[in-house]
């Protein structure tokens, strides 16, 4: 039986027979040598081994597709391409909304601020203490005393500290009191009585401090303003 040596591109391999070859899966150009053959040739050139190698079918004539079949075809990449540029467009105009939104909710959030922090700035002129008709006895003494606070703000006020001096005929202080009023509805009033005097001849209303949570206010007449801070009496804790 005729046996065959192979080469894999460094070494000769071999002896196989035919039934081997086939086996490890040589094709026509898989390099053989034989005994008694000068030199290494494909295996194609050996008659003996073309039954090994797999015949390629001949290639199919391709039919004309039906008509049909092509518009059908045309119109579906024309809704795939028209869905695609739908759902980008889509996309586009939610993400331009999202976007929207975002910066409406900024500006809002910045103008309010603003706002707050005008109010702060201006809280003295907003907040003011006042007193009603009271009676002032000839020899002296006060009574009847109400002291009215006025919000007219758009926040509650949480709470506001108003110092009551009452004043002596010569322009002395005869005794001072510390008034403390909660909850004052934004653009609202509120008012208390103060304590009788039986010394003092007119009475000054001064406010000490106020507090809001919602403005974020913390206002101290005794505390120091620092020359350059734009917004000194907002709550830093």
């Amino acid at each position: 039986m005729k046996k065959y040596f192979l080469h894999n591109g460094t070494d000769s391999i071999g002896p196989f027979d035919k039934k081997e070859l086939k086996q490890l899966g040589i094709v026509k150009t898989t390099p053989v040598w034989v005994e008694g053959k000068e030199r290494w040739t494909c295996a194609e050139n050996y008659e003996d081994l073309h039954e090994l190698f797999f015949n390629t079918p001949p290639p199919i004539t391709p039919h004309q597709k039906p008509k049909n079949r092509i518009w059908m075809k045309k119109a579906f990449k024309w809704f795939f391409g028209f869905f695609v540029i739908g759902c980008i467009s889509a996309v586009g105009i939610v993400t331009y909304y999202e976007v929207s939104i975002e910066e409406g909710k900024l500006m809002h959030l910045e103008q309010k601020q603003e706002a707050e922090q005008q109010t702060r700035n201006t809280i003295t002129t907003l907040v003011v203490a006042n007193t009603n008709e009271y009676t002032s006895n000839g020899l002296g003494g006060i009574s009847n005393l109400d002291i009215t606070v006025s919000n007219k703000t758009n926040y509650i006020i949480d709470e506001v500290m108003v110092e009551v001096e009452y004043i002596k005929k010569n322009g002395g202080i005869f005794n001072v009191e510390k008034l403390v009023m909660k909850n004052i509805n934004p653009n609202d009033t509120k008012s208390i009585r103060a304590p009788d005097s039986n010394r003092g001849r007119t009475v000054r209303v001064s406010i000490k401090s106020i507090y809001s949570k919602q403005l974020n206010l913390c206002y101290d007449n005794n505390m120091p303003i620092i020359p350059g801070n734009p917004d000194p009496f907002i709550c830093n804790n």
